[in-house]
Formats: structure tokens, sequence, C-alpha cells
């Protein structure tokens, strides 16, 4: 009878470094992220609500799967998809926000489409120019776009160059707690100060202040939202 040796714990540990370092978690963690939009429909969505009604919805479609958010021409008000996951330099420190792969339809009349983080899943849209929810974002009007930060009693835009809505772009939010900078594609467009602390969550936003225009329905599409440590 032959007695085979048994390994010690450090040969055992040694072992396992050396077999698995092609599948570090960080790996597995952007593959399990990527796998939690691969859903039949809106509602298996994990951490992510609608804010919706009339003839506006919120959706998963495609394969991949991306986010959705549509509304009619003749209907108004702020509409959103909110996630639940808490976005804040209080518990992150520096970090960015990426919303990848954003399409979206021309905008046309006085409507208004955005994508950042803003404090709650209620009130106006994510822009508001005398204070109210803290916010930072990206959004497009019919004429212009522009980096905007909210705060309780004030609120500030920069325009910036016009995003040519012919493509998909990755649109990026950097925030250290102090300055709050806007990437598109990778490339610095706008930096505002913004220190207020609040309860932040990522936001896909679409409201109307006026007649449509062309389109029956304003949509904006998100493939992916990625949240890295700066």
């Amino acid at each position: 009878m032959v007695l085979e040796k048994i390994p010690t714990f450090s040969e055992v540990q040694t072992w396992a470094n050396n077999n698995f370092v092609d599948a570090p978690l960080g790996r597995i963690s952007w593959v399990n992220a990527n796998l939690s939009w691969e859903v039949a429909s809106f509602g298996k969505v994990d951490n992510w609500n609608e804010n919706t009604e009339y003839s506006s919805s919120a959706s998963i479609t495609g394969r991949p799967r991306r986010l959705e958010l549509s509304i009619h021409k003749e209907y108004g008000d702020a509409y959103r998809i909110i996630s639940d996951v808490l976005t804040t330099h209080d518990s992150l420190g520096a970090f960015r926000i990426t919303f990848k792969d954003v399409s979206c339809t021309e905008i046309y009349g006085d409507r208004l489409m955005g994508v950042g983080i803003r404090e709650i899943n209620t009130g106006s849209f994510i822009k508001q120019s005398t204070g109210g929810d803290a916010a930072i974002a990206y959004y497009i009007d019919s004429d212009y776009d522009y980096f905007s930060t909210t705060t309780s009693n004030d609120g500030t835009a920069e325009m910036i160059s016009d995003i040519d809505w012919g493509s998909n772009h990755d649109i990026t939010i950097e925030w250290d707690g102090i300055d709050a900078k806007l990437l598109i594609d990778g490339v610095l467009q706008s930096s505002l100060s913004h220190s207020e602390s609040a309860d932040y969550r990522p936001s896909i936003e679409i409201a109307r202040r006026g007649p449509g225009g062309d389109g029956e329905f304003d949509t904006i599409k998100v493939g992916e939202v990625i949240v890295e440590a700066l």
C-alpha cells in the first residue's frame, strides 16, 4: 500500500494562488454586473426602479440588454429610471460613475434628457436652476448640452460642446467631494465645484416642458452603469 503525503495548508494555498490567478474577484464581479441586466423584463432587474406614468415606460431591451426610458411627446413632467444603490462620496470616497453606450433620440421642442446622480426619486428634473434635490448631471435640451450641479438652494449649469447623438457615447461623472467633472468618451468637458452631502443615486431621466416635435417618443437607452474608485 502506498501512502500519499497530505499537503500542508501552506502548500494548498500556494497551489490555489497559482491556479486561480486568471479569475480574480474583480473580473467575477464585472461578469455578475453584466449578467444582472440579462433578464426578460424591467421588473426583474435588481436595484432599479421606475418613476413613470401616462404614456411613458421603463423597459429592458436588446441583446445584450439595455435599460430604456421612453415618453410620449404629448405628456409632460419628469420621468426617470433610478437605482436604489447609494452612490455617495461619504461612502465611496472619490469615485467615477459611467453611463456606458448611451443613445438617445433627437431632442425636440422644450424637452430635456439627462443622466447623473441625484438625491431622491421625487421632484423635478435632475437639473434645477434655483435649487432643490441635490444632483450632479449631464443634460441636453433642444438647443445645447450642459453639465450641471444642484444644491438645496442653488443650481449651476455650464454649456459644453454639443454631442453628436448619431452614435452612442460613454458619459462619465467624477467627484472627489469638492469638484465634479464631466467626461464624454473619456474626454474632459467641464468641471464645477460641488460639495453638498446627500444620498445620491444613479438616475436616467426625460422631462417635457412644452410641445413635442416630429418623433412620437423621446427615448434614452443605457448599456451599463459602472461605479469605480478614483
